[in-house]
């Protein structure tokens, strides 16, 4: 396995960012005016590239199909943007030192018996980013857009039902919503622990109120059955 890998399932829901609304044509405008800005005499080529530009709109795309999950292979990666193995790696070294990008190496265990290693290298989780030099390139064109009220009140609405829905899931089904892989078993199990411990105090705290209750119950059939007893006793 490759240096400061990390292991696959561990750490990407947290890791991975979806793109925001218009960050797709801000990023690309970016990249682009930092490519003519770092242009020069001798230099026909700045610091992003044409490779690198299409490598960026290629990650970009997986991002927005894939709710920001971006796990592409290289082979992947050189059969979009049809490039050669050294182009993709040169393209991805170029973003990640302009701040659009940033990776985390992974590994996943291998089911297997006998001799031989029990883990194997995968491909790598991607994670988009808007670098701060657009600010200076781009001005106010760098700021996302205003919502209209209209969007923003139906933002707004779907937050709060997508808020309901959620308050409503069991423990189980409320950890598979929010994670997945070995994060949402875990969070399952935890919710699954809470919820019994809240019960068991629940059932605890109701218990003597359940058992006074069931006494008086029993005390008045035993006055009801001994007409004497309600009298004082007998005579």
């Amino acid at each position: 396995m490759r240096r400061g890998s990390r292991e696959a399932g561990s750490f990407e829901a947290g890791f991975w960012r979806r793109p925001q609304e218009g960050e797709f044509a801000r990023a690309m405008a970016g990249a682009r005016a930092l490519e003519r800005e770092t242009r020069g005499p001798g230099r026909p080529q700045g610091a992003i590239g044409p490779v690198a530009l299409e490598l960026l709109a290629q990650l970009y795309r997986l991002g927005q199909r894939f709710k920001g999950r971006i796990e592409p292979s290289l082979d992947f990666l050189m059969r979009a943007i049809k490039r050669s193995r050294s182009a993709v790696v040169r393209a991805l070294k170029q973003l990640r030192d302009a701040g659009f990008i940033e990776w985390a190496r992974r590994f996943e265990p291998v089911d297997r018996e006998g001799p031989g290693p029990r883990y194997r290298q995968i491909s790598n989780a991607y994670r988009l980013r808007l670098p701060t030099v657009i600010r200076r390139l781009l001005g106010r064109r760098a700021e996302p857009a205003p919502l209209p009220d209209d969007v923003a009140q139906h933002v707004a609405e779907r937050h709060a039902e997508s808020e309901r829905m959620l308050a409503g899931l069991s423990p189980r089904a409320f950890a598979h919503a929010v994670a997945d892989g070995p994060l949402a078993k875990s969070l399952a199990a935890l919710g699954e622990a809470i919820a019994a411990r809240d019960e068991r105090e629940l059932s605890a705290r109701s218990e003597p109120r359940h058992r006074l209750i069931q006494c008086a119950s029993s005390n008045r059939l035993a006055d009801g059955a001994n007409p004497s007893a309600r009298k004082g006793g007998p005579s």
